[in-house]
């Protein structure tokens, strides 16, 4: 009997996930390039598409409303139209802790770094419970807005490229389904699928990030409308607190 606990404390012990896989500590800042690829075809006429660059920056701090040792990730972001059009800046936020798996405990777009995410989780949705290779799990439903996503993870591989020595891939994906805004209203989602696949590496957290959105929208005229939406996320710089 004494023999069975202890070989199932290990085995309790060994299924915990390294917070190392995403440094969760005050101060802790991480610099982005940014990538957007969007392409948007109305029924029967050609595809419009745009491209974008910017920069995003990502703050941890102690989260002010939120679970005892979660986190909140500011995300500030600043996206530039290569046709020379007005860039934009939006702000968001998500609140994070990392025991024995990572958790998200809410998120949202924020109108001020002194706001706090609208969406809450609860349970909290589970972003990595796992790093072995060909698991998969169910994440929860994520929310922004009317728009939701029922979501499952996947450990995808590890990286052994020299750019990124040791990482792991962890992909989520789902099926959207909701309303977005659109110009003077909404625009119904008749059908649509996320995916978004992040590189992390051990002691320095998300690396390279991409997300891709496609859906089959109905828009406030009635119209019908393919989108397409692939942003990227590579890891300029980041600035860590031990």
């Amino acid at each position: 009997m004494v023999f069975f606990l202890a070989t199932l404390l290990v085995a309790q012990t060994a299924a915990a996930v390294d917070p190392a896989w995403l440094p969760l500590r005050a101060g802790n800042r991480w610099l982005y390039e940014l990538h957007r690829d969007r392409s948007y075809r109305p029924l029967d006429k050609s595809i419009d598409r745009s491209f974008e660059t910017g920069r995003g920056v990502m703050t941890a701090r102690a989260a002010r409303d939120g679970p005892e040792h979660a986190f909140e990730m500011l995300q500030s972001m600043r996206s530039e139209p290569l046709d020379g059009r007005k860039g934009t800046t939006s702000l968001s936020s998500t609140v994070m802790s990392f025991g024995e798996e990572w958790l998200l405990h809410a998120s949202g777009p924020l109108a001020s770094d002194a706001s706090t995410p609208s969406n809450r989780y609860v349970p909290p949705l589970r972003m990595l419970p796992t790093t072995a290779v060909g698991q998969s799990w169910k994440v929860g439903t994520w929310r922004e807005g009317d728009l939701e996503i029922e979501l499952r993870g996947e450990v995808r591989a590890l990286e052994a490229k020299p750019e990124c020595p040791g990482c792991i891939s962890v992909r989520y994906a789902g099926k959207l389904k909701g309303t977005i805004p659109w110009e003077a209203g909404s625009a119904t989602v008749e059908s649509g699928r996320l995916e978004r696949e992040i590189w992390l590496q051990r002691g320095v957290g998300v690396v390279r990030d991409v997300t891709t959105t496609e859906t089959e929208l109905q828009l406030p005229d009635e119209s019908s409308a393919h989108v397409v939406d692939v942003m990227t996320l590579r890891l300029l710089d980041h600035d860590l607190e031990n």
